[in-house]
């Protein structure tokens, strides 16, 4: 993610925290609750890609229950800012009650003008796809300058984990930090792997790519980036976890089996990173050491790619910038 899809995405989340707090402030009717609640809604599908997607590709009843649930979910969260509004207008401005009206209508509707707009933007930002001579339309390109010392041990961290900061305890490698995982998860975890977490427990790995074609060259098409841009990081050995249950923190059980294929060996893949259906994950479907997958499970980005084992893919690692 870029520093200005951040910006905005930060500026939005403000907004609608603002207006439905500035209800409650302000004193205005709580039937405004769950009519500011349905655009909240809608932004919130728009918003977050893994349910954009499966409520598109959901059934007619499918559907109508992630819409409930959704709305249910914003309603509470309306419901909460506008108490809290109220509560600070009960304390500093004491403004006496609004009867509901029309025009409160217009906070909703703003409210949800203002989110198409801001996914609008967010979408022209995307990098826009150009036809090739084939007549097949694939990502705009770019060079990337690599730095020429291979990826070490030594160097594959370039900052600790981002919730480790200030906290020496949790950014030190352990090795009982990796034998209870081991327990947790009932892997063996590759030997190498465990060499970096001796090393530092996760953090950013920031600017890594592997090769997608043989003989690559400095074109961004012949790379795949390992960790998606803005999650940047090896996950920490308390963080591990298989990718089904990463998916139930924002998935149900019927979600998930409504998938299919996408979590066929959920229960075996070990997240390495994860940023919603964008994994780089240890794969112990299969005997012997795991495999690497560095794969979109949703097929938007088709640069999927795996490695046999670790140690294959930690060799092919390089550190690079787009230019």
């Amino acid at each position: 993610m870029s520093k200005t899809e951040k910006i905005i995405r930060i500026v939005s989340g403000f907004t609608i925290f603002a207006v439905i707090l500035s209800l409650g402030l302000f004193a205005y009717s709580p039937w405004n609750i769950p009519i500011i609640a349905v655009p909240c809604t809608i932004l919130y599908i728009l918003g977050k890609e893994i349910s954009r997607i499966i409520f598109l590709k959901s059934d007619h009843v499918k559907r109508c229950v992630v819409l409930a649930k959704t709305y249910i979910s914003q309603l509470i969260f309306c419901a909460v800012l506008y108490v809290l509004g109220r509560g600070m207008n009960e304390l500093m401005l004491h403004i006496a009650d609004r009867n509901f009206s029309s025009t409160d209508l217009l906070f909703a509707l703003g409210l949800l003008i203002l989110g198409i707009i801001n996914e609008v933007l967010l979408a022209c930002l995307k990098p826009k796809p150009v036809a090739t001579t084939s007549g097949v339309f694939q990502q705009r390109n770019y060079t990337i300058s690599f730095q020429p010392e291979p990826i070490t041990i030594d160097n594959f961290y370039s900052d600790p984990f981002w919730g480790h900061k200030n906290n020496p305890d949790l950014i030190k490698g352990d090795l009982k930090k990796i034998e209870e995982a081991e327990r947790r998860l009932g892997v063996i975890l590759p030997p190498l792997l465990k060499e970096l977490y001796l090393k530092q427990n996760g953090g950013m790995a920031q600017n890594l790519y592997v090769p997608i074609v043989d003989n690559p060259g400095n074109d961004n098409s012949d790379w795949r980036w390992v960790f998606s841009p803005g999650y940047e990081y090896l996950n920490p050995t308390e963080r591990l976890c298989n990718l089904k249950g990463s998916c139930l923190l924002g998935m149900d059980e019927d979600e998930i089996e409504q998938e299919g294929d996408f979590l066929k060996n959920a229960e075996k893949y070990i997240v390495l990173c994860k940023r919603y259906s964008d994994v780089t994950f240890l794969d112990y479907s299969g005997p012997g050491e795991p495999r690497v997958g560095v794969v979109d499970f949703d097929k938007i980005d088709p640069k999927n790619v795996w490695f046999n084992d670790f140690e294959q893919f930690f060799k092919a690692l390089r550190r690079g910038e787009l230019e």
